[in-house]
C-alpha cells in the first residue's frame, strides 16, 4: 500500500517484489492486466506451440519454445493473442490429446473434486455472496467437513484473503 499507493505495479520487476508474486505471476499480470508484451507460458500455450513445431519430440524444454514465443507474440494485443493461443490450446487438447504431456514441465493435475482448491474455492464463493460467516455456517454452505474448514480458514487468514471478525470470518 505504501510503496505503490494501493495500486498494483504495473512491471515485473515491481510485481516480483511483492509477496507471492513469482516470475510467471508477474509475467502473466503484466499481458492480462496490462496488455504489456512478455513472454507467459502457461499449460494451454505451451500445448500450441509443442503441437506445432514440436510434433513427435518428448521431453520438450519450455527453454525450448521461448524463441518461438518470442517470434510469434503480436506485441500491439499480446493480451488478445494469449487468450486466443489458450483457447487454441483447449481446443487442440479435445481434439487431438495433450500435446504437452511431451513436456518436461507436464504434471498430472490432482482431481479437482475433494480437494483443498475446491473447498478453497467454496469458502471464497460462501463469503462473496453472505459477506460473513461462522465456520458453522461455512460447513452448511459448502457441505465440507468442520475440520477441512478449519484448515483452510487458516491457510486464508495466512495468506489475507480472509480476515476473522469475532467469531466471523469474512473477505478483506
Amino acid at each position: 500500500m505504501t510503496r505503490y499507493g494501493g495500486k498494483v505495479p504495473d512491471t515485473q520487476e515491481a510485481l516480483e517484489q511483492l509477496p507471492g508474486i513469482g516470475p510467471y505471476t508477474a509475467r502473466a499480470v503484466c499481458v492480462f492486466a496490462y496488455n504489456q508484451p512478455c513472454i507467459v507460458i502457461e499449460t494451454n500455450i505451451r500445448a500450441v506451440y509443442i503441437y506445432f513445431f514440436f510434433a513427435g519430440h518428448t521431453r520438450v524444454q519450455d527453454a525450448d519454445l521461448l524463441p518461438f514465443i518470442e517470434k510469434t507474440l503480436y506485441r500491439r494485443n499480446p493480451r488478445r493473442w494469449y487468450n486466443a493461443l489458450m483457447d487454441y490450446g483447449v481446443m487442440l487438447k479435445k481434439a487431438f490429446g495433450n500435446p504437452s504431456r511431451n513436456s518436461t514441465r507436464h504434471t498430472r493435475q490432482s482431481p479437482f473434486k475433494g480437494s483443498n482448491r475446491e473447498i478453497r474455492g467454496a469458502v471464497i464463493k460462501s463469503l462473496l455472496m453472505h459477506q460473513a460467516c461462522t465456520e458453522t455456517m461455512l460447513t452448511k454452505k459448502t457441505g465440507f467437513d468442520i475440520e477441512k474448514i478449519k484448515a483452510v480458514i487458516c491457510q486464508l487468514l495466512e495468506e489475507g484473503l480472509v480476515r476473522r471478525q469475532g467469531s466471523r470470518i469474512a473477505l478483506p
